[in-house]
């Protein structure tokens, strides 16, 4: 059941917290011990109440969904309205002895551009103290539709500690409308909607050998 965590915007997509079932099954850990504590913002593209969210009783599912992350250029638009970015924090409670990969992520939303003008999606991956994974898509105008993109990539993380924690998973999502000088004169939209499909993979991590623990 998911129940609503705010009420501004418009709630559009499911995000679930996924692990993939290898041989032998102990290769994952029991959903029950992982779920999300929570997830904060902030951004030109998510400004404070600008982000709606609902988690489901487990926590194991939210739904996250913006109203205002919206990168336009037009005759009477500042050019600064032409970046729009945000940046996510999901804090994720990782069970006693394991850790894992992030390998999919999804971004939906809508792009209208005339012939001239091209829409830059991008997004930065990262934990705490760990590498950056970055993936970069585009569309050009004249195009006036829905996107889907789905970023597939193997983001190392190594837990420092098997006993478990909350690791926070740093998602920076930017996107940008760009184009010849006079952009000024022409006028189009970009929009991110929603973050969905966030999907892990898990790994034990090793026996402390120190504390004969986890």
């Amino acid at each position: 059941m998911i129940t609503q965590d705010s009420i501004d915007g418009k709630l559009s997509a499911e995000v679930k917290l996924r692990w993939r079932h290898c041989t032998p099954s102990s290769s994952s850990p029991n959903p029950e011990d992982v779920y999300v504590k929570s997830v904060t913002y902030g951004g030109t593209g998510c400004p404070q109440g600008s982000v709606s969210s609902a988690f489901s009783n487990d926590r194991r599912e939210f739904v996250l969904s913006f109203s205002s992350f919206i990168a336009s250029v037009g005759p009477l638009v500042p050019i600064t309205n032409s970046r729009r970015d945000c940046q996510l924090n999901i804090y994720i409670k990782v069970p006693s002895g394991w850790t894992f990969d992030l390998v999919k992520q999804a971004t939906d939303g809508y792009v209208q551009l005339p012939k001239g003008l091209k829409a830059t999606l991008t997004r930065i991956f990262y934990f705490q103290g760990g590498s950056t994974s970055t993936d970069v898509d585009f569309w050009k105008g004249a195009r006036q539709s829905d996107y889907d993109s789905v970023s597939t990539m193997k983001q190392r993380l190594f837990s420092p500690d098997p006993c478990g924690q909350v690791i926070a998973l740093n998602v920076k999502v930017s996107a940008t409308i760009t184009g010849p000088t006079a952009v000024e004169r022409l006028s189009g939209q970009f929009t991110v909607d929603s973050i969905s499909q966030v999907q892990l993979e898990w790994r034990r991590t090793k026996k402390n050998t120190v504390t004969n623990q986890c």
